[in-house]
């Protein structure tokens, strides 16, 4: 099928990325943790979900196309469903030989988001919503004894009160990174290994519609579907976050997704002044 041609502009950016800064490069494919690719055998497709990017609504198409409910609408799913762990298989079940041949003859996509807008909208559902409690729990009382001076009692058994400066405090304190982070703020190119498998379509959130409907087109299915138009407007409430942000703070935590940054070609204009473009 035609594919249009902004996806290989996109995919060869991504492609330029990956051989300007030398990454992934002479390192096995059996060393890559996989999980978060789908792996479609009956259509032939390989789908990397990222959270906070129209997953849930992808995980119930995929779902919807392998019959896995009487659902007549892939909506009607419930987005519970969508996140058990055994509703799909991943390509790290495979072996060596199998994936390379999957990621070598699959139909591949995923969608990516401004970065910032993906971790503000992370932050703000699993730190500021009451129901959020394992998020509390986890990471929470965690981010307040460490980065909180004088917090409350509280504070510190509930974990429920995380502002987005002390967030980012964490997500920038190099000790974090000594373990991997929790896919809902880990950078697409550590859930996604763009530079080991070349995703035929790089989907935005920002035109969803348009990108959700080239994948659609590719495949391959008697089943009427169209992916779920919503309202996708949250810059502004992004911004109001990052001003709560010092300077170095900001530059601290474009550093974290730098390579996002870059491979997907966002920019965030309060950093243009002194961060160079690489291109």
């Amino acid at each position: 099928n035609f594919v249009d041609p902004i996806y290989y502009h996109r995919s060869n950016r991504v492609q330029s990325v990956c051989n300007i800064l030398e990454l992934e490069r002479n390192q096995p494919l059996h060393s890559k943790n996989f999980n978060h690719i789908i792996v479609d055998d009956k259509h032939k497709l390989l789908y990397c979900y990222v959270p906070k990017v129209a997953c849930t609504n992808w995980k119930r198409i995929l779902m919807f196309l392998n019959d896995y409910s009487d659902f007549r609408d892939p909506l009607d799913i419930p987005a519970n469903d969508s996140h058990q762990a055994d509703a799909f298989r991943t390509l790290d079940s495979y072996t060596p030989l199998e994936k390379e041949q999957r990621i070598e003859h699959y139909f591949k996509f995923l969608f990516v988001r401004h970065p910032f807008d993906r971790l503000v909208s992370a932050y703000r559902n699993k730190f500021t919503q009451n129901y959020n409690i394992y998020f509390h729990n986890r990471y929470g009382r965690l981010i307040i004894q460490k980065y909180r001076t004088k917090a409350s009692k509280e504070s510190l058994q509930r974990g429920n009160d995380v502002t987005f400066s002390e967030f980012v405090q964490y997500l920038t304190d190099p000790q974090t990174h000594g373990t991997p982070l929790n896919e809902h703020w880990m950078p697409v190119f550590d859930l996604c290994h763009p530079c080991h498998i070349k995703y035929d379509v790089v989907g935005k959130f920002e035109s969803l519609d348009k990108d959700a409907d080239a994948v659609l087109r590719q495949i391959k299915t008697d089943k009427i579907m169209t992916f779920p138009k919503k309202n996708r407007t949250i810059t502004k409430i992004t911004d109001d976050f990052l001003n709560t942000l010092s300077p170095e703070q900001l530059f601290k935590l474009y550093q974290v997704y730098v390579i996002d940054f870059k491979m997907y070609n966002y920019s965030y204009s309060n950093l243009d002044y002194y961060i160079p473009d690489m291109f």
